[in-house]
């Protein structure tokens, strides 16, 4: 049981107590007055007094940051004293009295259950209990650590999965650009065969009759001149 959940049943159980010390105290002098007993009803208020002090400084010690143990250990005494005091002598007299009896209202709606619960909320636990409980404290951390360290690898392989993943895209978005680029070239090459590899410098000779046609021809015919005039001469 934790900490704040023992407080609170704590707290509970002398909220019982108190509720039935009053039942006492203002029923009391009515009860001694019809059995003749009216000269206890100062010394009855002087113990039922004490007696709830009593009880509020074990729940204020019992229930602090550090609790004592003797504190504690008094709280499980007033719950089990609350528990008998109900069947002895509250509802004994009360079924002797006619039906009714000083607090017996109280012992019964509230002493019992919450001094049952206070009790077997913080029983002691057996060495068998202790060790399962212990067993399963570890196997509940070892699944917190192992939780854990998967996060810590997912912490550490997601950024290289990530920067995997760019690098990849890269790579095929340099590929695209290349076979963009080379399917560019070809395409010009297709339109323009001037720009095509061997075209771009034409041969020595096309290139000398482009430049002077007329020049070739004429020395051609200047020599088929001189031929033709040596053969006059002979």
């Amino acid at each position: 049981m934790t900490a704040s959940a023992h407080r609170l049943l704590a707290w509970a159980l002398f909220a019982a107590f108190a509720a039935h010390n009053a039942e006492e105290a203002l029923t009391m002098g009515a009860f001694l007055d019809h059995v003749g007993a009216a000269s206890l009803l100062t010394p009855f208020l002087v113990a039922v007094t004490a007696v709830t002090a009593l009880g509020l400084v074990l729940v204020v010690a019992g229930t602090r940051g550090r609790p004592a143990r003797w504190a504690r250990d008094g709280l499980r005494i007033l719950a089990a004293v609350m528990v008998v005091n109900a069947f002895v002598p509250h509802i004994p007299v009360a079924v002797l009295s006619g039906g009714y009896a000083p607090g017996v209202v109280t012992s019964v709606l509230l002493n019992v259950p919450l001094g049952v619960a206070y009790l077997v909320r913080t029983r002691a636990r057996s060495p068998e209990r202790a060790r399962a409980a212990a067993q399963e404290a570890g196997e509940l951390l070892e699944a917190e650590l192992h939780h854990r360290g998967a996060v810590v690898d997912a912490t550490a392989v997601v950024p290289l999965r990530r920067r995997h993943e760019r690098e990849v895209l890269g790579a095929h978005e340099a590929t695209a650009v290349q076979r963009l680029t080379e399917g560019d070239q070809v395409a010009r090459r297709r339109r323009d065969p001037a720009a095509r590899p061997g075209a771009a410098e034409p041969r020595g000779g096309a290139q000398l009759v482009a430049a002077d046609p007329h020049g070739r021809q004429g020395g051609a015919a200047g020599g088929g001149g001189g031929l033709g005039g040596g053969g006059s001469c002979a």
